[in-house]
This record gives structure tokens, C-alpha cells and sequence, in this order.
């Protein structure tokens, strides 16, 4: 403790320790979608290139609604919307393999009756906290968002204002609700307002 004119001040001092290996969750090998179970992998690796083999892994799976940006708008006498509505819907245990992979499994529920709003989405946050057999730990995150869709489309406008004789270009992006581009087909119209 440092004693000063005004009271004193507590310092805490530590010893720094480099970290050994790294932690990190997998891409899934199977889409993930809702109300059927998901599987995910994570590994712990040395950062000398070989695998942690002996090891402890918690992990956690949290869960909050996502809404469209229009929803305010719709629903402004909705008292819940922007709380947080975030919560913990799984957790366990894990053990590391000899490969230094682990696995966890979770069930990312919904009620199916919710289906009629396909705008609103979810999204799935796991955290897992690997600890080696000297008790050094390290923590991977990974997240997703799921809902009814697995697509979503977006329109964009080069310029937010135009006359009647220029020419207008508007983009239109098709990706997984995780913000990744997909391919396929669709369907555009455009009315006069």
C-alpha cells in the first residue's frame, strides 16, 4: 500500500506469464439450425504446433433476440424492446481428446408458434474456457445467428436522392444471416410510391 496526502492507494503487483497454447472454436461441420441439435468442436493447441491433450473445457451458450432496425418503429410501445434479453440456455463440461479437440452439443430451441415473425433472429454466443493440466487456461468465443430464414437480402441505393431522368443502380446483397454471401436466385420488383 502507498500511503499519499489525500489517504493511500493499493497496488496489486504480478508475475507475467506467457501464455503456452490458444484455444479456438471450430467452423461447424453441418449448418447449424434452430430446434435441432448442434454440434460444435472446439481444439487447444500448443504454440509449438502440438495438441493439449489433458485438459479440462467449460463452456456456455447464450442466447438474445435480434431485431431489424425498422422494429422500433412497429413496435415503439413494446416496453421490452433494446433490454437485454440475453440468457445462458446451456452449459457443460467438456474433456480434450489426444487431437486436443473437444466437442459440445446444445439445443438452440424456439418456440415454433414464434415462426410467424421470420424478422426476428437469434443470436447463439458459446464461450468455452480450456484449462490444461498445469492450470493455465484460455478462452475461445464463437457466434451465431440463427432464425427461421437462413437468407437474407438487402437492397442498397448508390444515392439516397435522384430526379426522374437519371439513372438509378441499386445493389442487392443475398447472404446468411452470419453476413457471409450466398448464391441464388430472387425475385425484385420496384413501385412507384
Amino acid at each position: 500500500t502507498i500511503k499519499n496526502e489525500s489517504g493511500s492507494l493499493s497496488v496489486q503487483v504480478e508475475e507475467y506469464k506467457r501464455p503456452t497454447f490458444e484455444a479456438k472454436m471450430l467452423d461447424p461441420e453441418e449448418p447449424l439450425r434452430l430446434n435441432k441439435p448442434a454440434h460444435l468442436k472446439g481444439e487447444a493447441k500448443y504454440y509449438f504446433g502440438l495438441p493439449v491433450t489433458n485438459g479440462q473445457v467449460k463452456w456456455t451458450v447464450r442466447r438474445e433476440p435480434v431485431y431489424p432496425w425498422w422494429w422500433r418503429y412497429c413496435w415503439w410501445g413494446y416496453s421490452d424492446f433494446g433490454a437485454s434479453r440475453s440468457q445462458v440456455i446451456a452449459s457443460g463440461t467438456s474433456a480434450l481428446k489426444d487431437d486436443g479437440r473437444f466437442s459440445l452439443e446444445f439445443l438452440p430451441e424456439i418456440d415454433e408458434r414464434l415462426g410467424k415473425n421470420k424478422e426476428v433472429t437469434y443470436r447463439y454466443s458459446v464461450s468455452a474456457d480450456v484449462t490444461d493440466e498445469g492450470g493455465e487456461t484460455r478462452s475461445a468465443q464463437r457466434s451465431f445467428r440463427l432464425g427461421f430464414v437462413t437468407v437474407e437480402a438487402s437492397a442498397n441505393l448508390e444515392n439516397a436522392f435522384f430526379v426522374k431522368e437519371d439513372p438509378v443502380n441499386i445493389s442487392i446483397q443475398r447472404a446468411s444471416l452470419d453476413g457471409i454471401p450466398q448464391t441464388g436466385i430472387g425475385l425484385w420488383r420496384i413501385v412507384a410510391l
